[in-house]
Order: structure tokens, then C-alpha cells, then sequence
């Protein structure tokens, strides 16, 4: 998941001025065929329309470094995936405040397709226990 040109820019624009800024605020997850096919054919390839996040809590995020330090960096507590990147992005919120509401430039994420059979969301993956005692 990579970032447009354009939102770089904008996102160094918005870091200018801001501890940190969530790069999008919209989204669509590609098929599997679908992503084979943006290997090949790249933005040519059809894709589902973007869709608004229901919560703006997503992993892209971009952070100045003072705001990284002044949060203590990722707690590296956290293994794997699950819920490392919401304990950031909490983390920032509640440090290194925004001093204006956040925008967006309004270009989509891209989710590729891949396997998700290490998405565990129960309690036997320790990051969820450890993310509801922390926060």
C-alpha cells in the first residue's frame, strides 16, 4: 500500500504544520484476480469503486519524527499484526494533538488482495488483550 505522488505532497504540506495526518479517508480492497491484474495493467486494470472508512483509523499514517519520539515510537510489546497501528495512531492522538481538523487530498487506498489467515481477532492472538489493558 503505497501512497500516490500527490498524497506525499499533500501529506508533507499537512506535516508543515501538523504532528501527524491519516493519508486517506477512503479505500477498496482489490480481489485476488483483480490484483494479478493490476500487476500487469496497473491503474488501466478495473477496479471496485472507493468506499468511506467506517472509522479513519488505518494504517497509513504519516508522523512528523519529533511526534514519533514524543509518543515512545511503537510499543514493541506488540507482535504480528493486530492492533500495533491503532496503539500509534491512539498514542498520537493523545500526545501530539492536531491543531486543526483533519482533511484529506481525497485520493483512494488501495488494498491488495492477500491471505488473511493470520487475521486472528481473538483473544489467542496476545496483541488483543494487550491493546484492551493498554487502552
Amino acid at each position: 500500500m503505497l501512497p500516490s505522488l500527490p498524497t506525499v505532497e499533500w501529506a508533507a504540506t499537512e506535516l508543515g504544520t501538523e504532528p501527524w495526518t491519516l493519508l486517506f479517508d477512503r479505500g477498496a480492497s482489490v480481489s485476488e484476480a483483480g490484483t494479478k491484474g493490476w500487476v500487469v495493467a496497473g491503474h488501466e486494470f478495473d477496479h471496485p469503486e472507493p468506499e468511506r472508512f467506517s472509522s479513519p483509523c488505518v494504517g497509513p499514517i504519516a508522523f512528523t519524527r519529533e511526534a514519533f519520539a514524543k509518543v515512545g515510537g511503537f510499543d514493541e510489546r506488540y507482535e504480528g499484526w493486530a492492533y500495533e497501528d491503532v496503539d500509534l495512531w491512539y498514542s498520537l492522538q493523545r500526545d501530539t494533538p492536531r491543531a486543526k481538523p483533519q482533511t484529506y487530498l481525497g485520493t483512494a487506498l488501495i488494498q491488495f488482495w492477500h491471505p488473511q489467515d493470520h487475521h486472528d481477532l481473538t483473544n489467542a492472538n496476545p496483541n488483543v488483550p494487550l491493546f484492551f489493558e493498554t487502552w
